[in-house]
């Protein structure tokens, strides 16, 4: 006997999804590619702070901003420039390969 065919795709896009998000749906593993990016944005982020320099700020209001307020602010901003050059270069590739593609 044969299954729906809505069953059929239901599985199917579980299991899409499942490995999209890298994780098995037989076992319930994570997979190594899930773990890598991970420590990847863990790795930026740490270059990022430790790139920051912490010094305490007044504010307009009167109070001051601390040293880790500052740094962690400084951070944010970094980590921002950083995806941001990643996200340009990426598409500059992209339209570098299919322009030579062609």
């Amino acid at each position: 006997m044969r299954a729906p065919r809505r069953a059929i795709a239901r599985r199917a896009r579980g299991v899409a999804a499942s490995r999209r998000h890298g994780v098995s749906r037989v076992d319930g593993r994570v997979d190594g590619r899930v773990l890598e990016r991970g420590l990847a944005r863990v790795r930026e982020r740490a270059c990022a702070f430790l790139l920051s320099k912490g010094v305490e700020t007044p504010m307009r209001d009167g109070k001051v901003l601390s040293a880790l307020g500052s740094k962690l602010v400084g951070t944010g901003i970094r980590v921002f420039y950083i995806l941001s050059i990643v996200a340009v270069g990426l598409m500059v590739l992209s339209g570098r390969i299919r322009s030579l593609k062609k």
